[in-house]
């Protein structure tokens, strides 16, 4: 029995070794006739000292600070969030029969449930495979790292080793991933705009009492942190097409989802400071041509949104309110669409929210014309067509209101 532990741990170590050392260590083994613990010492000693030259290379340093360190405890977050809200449900259901509501349809969360999973599951593949490449032989430890980490985040986290095995399999020299880094990144991109409408949900369970605190979501740089192997992954493989839609996609998630609880709020520009709107002349769902400078004498709200914009859909009904309000005393509220889809997206979702104001598909000249760098983006054009306020982000109800009112003061 002693000699096959021995010759078990044995075999272990001569593989942690170089090819070209492995045959010549049980060459020598075989030769001095060394068994048992007093050979197992002797290899360990070799294997120690071929392990600690691993580390005066970079390669293992990166991965244990980037990636045990970066990605492991992003991914960690994640992994818990998710153990959480299976549990809550789990333990709902155990208990009175129901599942647990969140603001979210029983859709919409099994769809946030399985996101989660498959982003969880992709981004440790990712991680295992980069350490590999990056650590070498000293990979196991970065993996064994990673592994401790996530068992502390829940049973989730410990599932996540099995991930992080086959990426470390597969870490060899050879082709890079390409198609399941672009997936890992697409799915960084749809787990930071699932908290788009996870908060909406919560907003609609607390009938308005609870809404987001102003300012940048940091979650988006945790969700970022996770997946950056895949980008590494996409910026080696040379492949630019791949590259192109990474960098779409990152982009997506750092401009795309900028909410704020009360909102933005500002100030009239001064009079004197004001320039003219730029004009547009589009055509609505029924063919009719809404043009900007034929509505001079009137105070226009210029409205930019999408229907994968979770704050869009939260102002939207604001500003019919305030058609159907201040419409008779001069008010025209416009939406131009940035939805690639254009009608066929847009349609059913105005209908749906029963939306009655002037509906648009923007196209590239007019947001030539208007710049800005999120969504949604609200503009208001006063009396000279000119315009006298901007908001880029969600809009503070009260302050837009307010801004309107005082535009339309004789």
């Amino acid at each position: 029995m002693n000699g096959r532990v021995t010759g078990w741990i044995l075999s272990r170590l001569v593989g942690t070794l170089r090819a070209d050392e492995q045959e010549f260590v049980l060459g020598d083994l075989a030769e001095e006739s060394r068994t048992g613990w007093d050979a197992v010492a002797g290899v360990l000693g070799l294997a120690a000292r071929r392990h600690v030259e691993q580390w005066r290379q970079a390669g293992p340093w990166v991965a244990l600070v980037g990636i045990v360190g970066g990605s492991g405890m992003a991914i960690a977050a994640v992994a818990r969030t998710l153990a959480i809200h299976l549990s809550l449900q789990v333990r709902t259901w155990q208990v009175y029969g129901e599942r647990y509501h969140s603001g979210l349809s029983g859709g919409e969360e099994a769809a946030a449930l399985c996101v989660l999973a498959s982003a969880s599951v992709v981004w440790a593949w990712m991680a295992g495979f980069l350490v590999s490449r990056l650590a070498g032989k000293a990979a196991w430890v970065n993996c064994g790292l990673l592994a401790v980490l996530w068992a502390g985040s829940g049973y989730v986290g410990t599932v996540l080793a099995v991930p992080v095995w086959l990426g470390w399999k597969r870490g060899r020299p050879g082709e890079w991933p390409v198609g399941l880094a672009v997936v890992s990144v697409i799915l960084a991109s749809v787990v930071g705009w699932m908290t788009g409408w996870q908060a909406a949900g919560v907003e609609r369970w607390s009938e308005g009492a609870w809404h987001r605190q102003a300012g940048w979501d940091w979650r988006w740089i945790g969700i970022a942190i996770a997946c950056w192997p895949a980008i590494y992954v996409l910026a080696r493989s040379r492949m630019r097409q791949a590259m192109k839609l990474a960098s779409m996609a990152v982009i997506a998630m750092l401009v795309g989802n900028v909410q704020a609880a009360e909102g933005i709020k500002t100030e009239l520009i001064l009079e004197q400071s004001r320039n003219a709107a730029p004009d547009f002349a589009l055509n609505d769902a029924k063919g009719k041509a809404v043009k900007l400078s034929a509505l001079r004498g009137k105070v226009v709200l210029v409205n930019f949104w999408a229907t994968y914009c979770g704050g869009c859909k939260v102002e939207i009904p604001w500003f019919q309110e305030f058609e159907n309000t201040m419409g008779k005393r001069g008010l025209v509220v416009v939406g131009l669409s940035l939805d690639e889809g254009g009608w066929k997206d847009v349609a059913p979702y105005v209908a749906m929210a029963g939306v009655k104001y002037s509906m648009l598909i923007a196209d590239k000249a007019v947001l030539d014309k208007y710049a800005f760098d999120a969504m949604p983006a609200t503009f208001l054009v006063d009396k000279r067509g000119r315009i006298a306020a901007r908001y880029i982000g969600l809009v503070d109800r009260a302050d837009i209101e307010g801004k309107i009112r005082s535009l339309l003061a004789p």
